[in-house]
């Protein structure tokens, strides 16, 4: 029985500890009754004894057991990167790799471009055998040119070139999107047809002619089936998925079973963004190939058992991939093996997947430049089955057990290194080749997309929001020093932006409005050189004071003096640079 307080109400409150308030009478001086409230703890042996009170009729009522610290050692953590699943695009965003120089204008408009009718640019010119030239490696008289381009040409007839396509396809598209000028060495271009088609279907090539889309990495080794979407007992009987974890013959969605090393799970957005790539496919196989259609996807489940190259930046190695489902989550759900094959260690790292036939059809190296690292983040090489033995180690580090045994525990107060615990890891399976390795789980869950799918940092849209939000959780919790989160993000971030822009405010680049072409220096004429354009500023000032209010107003907040200085200074150096050029007489300084 404790007299009632509310501090050590509190405390209780934030230990768990199970009481109530009871209320009991007593007589004062006077004979007079008096009821006074107290805090009853009806079970409090385990309260006095972490906190050191016991006595001999104590310990005879409590178990011999040992109260541990329930975590000995805390490790904080800080979000890398919000989740991400989106196509890929470059910017701006083009249908096809075929130059048109400064006749698309600032947009790379096919339609602005055919009002010249001929445009003069710089394009890989084919000789085929037959004597005839070509822009493409296939000529008029139907043979197909194997040697590379053989010189450049400046002058091309777009209007006429368009309209053959078009004629062709015998279809009516929007604007064709294209590049101001080609990359590559031999300055390879893609055929007009290609990219009419991506217009059609609204999907968007990359530097090497492929079509890709980026998803977040997320680790999984066993699944239920009624967590996938798209995909049922029967489909997944197809697919290979015969036994449970048990050896149970699979009959039910609610049995688990383990992930096959090189068949993922992709978000439901990639799984319709991806229905319009294996349309466009079939597209180009049809009117470009005069050969059938390969995907004759209608539904987003047409997808499932279709293959995919899986590819990380800085790489040059693709890794064969099969859709088994999709999920409502921002990432891709794929084996450790499989992420690890990419040379990713999923912590969240990003990367790509591209539909196989999109990539054999349409993947060329000659549209890649030559310069160091020009080759990166693109499919030279197709891995079509994973050795497990050739992937980075620590994937080999994964815990396979079904439970962790008591010695296991008993190492962590001895903190000893994790190679001296004798636990199973996948280290101990990886002797062969095979889909699924046979590993163990320590915890069940209800879906492996519980819990939220989308992060507070995407759903705010604004900076200022984000920042408030981290600001209110910061001050909510106690293990936390709001001060030191506002000092942290005001003089690591807010700043460095603040300076980072105001320097590139100063040695900026001016862009013409009509044509896009960028000066390092304003010509003397103050126009565009190329078409006589005006031109515009690069950077603008809101950019370099967009920050500032901002961390002037949570500098005062959490009263961060040296901050608050260092701003006030910028902020005198800002108005200096924008302040109005009120243009004075001699008489006003009389």
């Amino acid at each position: 029985m404790i007299p009632s307080d509310e501090n050590v109400k509190a405390i209780l409150e934030n230990l768990l500890v199970p009481h109530r308030i009871i209320k009991k009478k007593r007589f004062n001086t006077l004979f007079n009754v008096e009821e006074r409230e107290f805090i009853c703890i009806e079970n409090p042996a385990a309260l006095l004894e972490c906190l050191g009170i016991s006595h001999r009729n104590l310990r005879e009522s409590v178990t011999p057991l040992k109260t541990r610290q329930k975590a000995p050692t805390r490790i904080g953590v800080r979000m890398g990167r919000p989740e991400k699943a989106k196509e890929r695009k470059m910017k701006p965003a083009p249908h096809l790799l075929f130059p048109l120089g400064n006749f698309g204008g600032r947009n790379r408009s096919l339609r602005d471009a055919m009002r010249n009718r001929v445009i003069d640019v710089e394009i890989g010119v084919w000789r085929c055998k037959c004597g005839r030239e070509s822009l493409f490696p296939r000529c008029s008289c139907g043979s197909h040119i194997t040697a590379e381009p053989v010189k450049m040409q400046k002058s091309v007839n777009i209007y006429e070139m368009f309209k053959q396509a078009t004629e062709k396809l015998g279809i009516h598209v929007p604007d064709v999107k294209c590049v101001i000028g080609l990359i590559s060495k031999k300055k390879v271009a893609e055929h007009i047809v290609k990219g009419i088609l991506r217009a059609k279907h609204n999907v968007f090539v990359f530097k090497d002619g492929t079509i890709r889309y980026d998803m977040t990495n997320m680790p999984l080794t066993h699944f239920k089936v009624e967590e996938v979407e798209g995909l049922d007992v029967e489909k997944a009987r197809e697919l290979g998925y015969t036994r449970d974890i048990f050896g149970n013959p699979l009959v039910s969605d609610s049995q688990v079973v383990e992930l096959k090393q090189q068949d993922i799970i992709i978000p439901v957005d990639a799984a319709f963004y991806l229905m319009r790539v294996a349309e466009f496919v079939d597209d180009e196989l049809t009117h470009l190939y005069g050969l059938s259609p390969y995907y004759n996807v209608n539904r987003r489940e047409d997808l499932i058992g279709k293959l995919v190259i899986a590819l990380a930046p800085h790489t040059s190695a693709g890794i064969l991939g099969r859709i088994i489902g999709f999920t409502r989550a921002s990432a891709c759900f794929a084996h450790p093996f499989f992420h690890a094959a990419k040379r990713r260690n999923c912590d969240g790292d990003e990367d790509s997947i591209m539909l196989l036939m999109d990539a054999l059809l349409n993947f060329s190296v000659s549209f890649l430049p030559e310069k160091i690292g020009g080759k990166m983040d693109a499919p030279l090489l197709l891995i079509p089955y994973i050795n497990p033995k050739e992937i980075d180690k620590e994937a080999h580090n994964l815990s396979i057990a079904y439970e962790y045994p008591l010695s296991f525990y008993e190492a962590t107060l001895s903190r000893k290194k994790p190679v001296d615990v004798n636990i199973p890891t996948a280290s101990e399976r990886v002797s062969e080749r095979r889909d699924a390795y046979g590993f163990g789980y320590t915890h069940e869950t209800s879906s492996i997309t519980a819990g939220c799918l989308k992060s507070a940092y995407k759903r705010l849209e604004k900076m200022s929001e984000k920042m408030d939000a981290q600001l209110r959780l910061a001050e909510m919790l106690r293990s936390v020093d709001e001060r030191e989160v506002a000092e942290i993000i005001i003089k690591n971030h807010l700043i460095r932006d603040i300076k980072g822009n105001l320097r590139a405010f100063g040695t900026q680049k001016v862009r013409c409005s009509q044509c896009n072409a960028k000066y390092r220096r304003v010509p003397l004429s103050g126009k565009c050189k190329k078409c006589g354009g005006n031109l515009l500023l690069t950077v603008h000032a809101s950019n370099i004071s967009k920050y500032l209010h901002i961390s002037i107003q949570i500098a005062h907040r959490y009263e961060i003096s040296d901050a608050l200085q260092m701003l006030e200074m910028l902020s005198e150096d800002i108005q200096s640079l924008f302040q109005e050029d009120n243009q004075r007489s001699l008489t006003d300084f009389l």
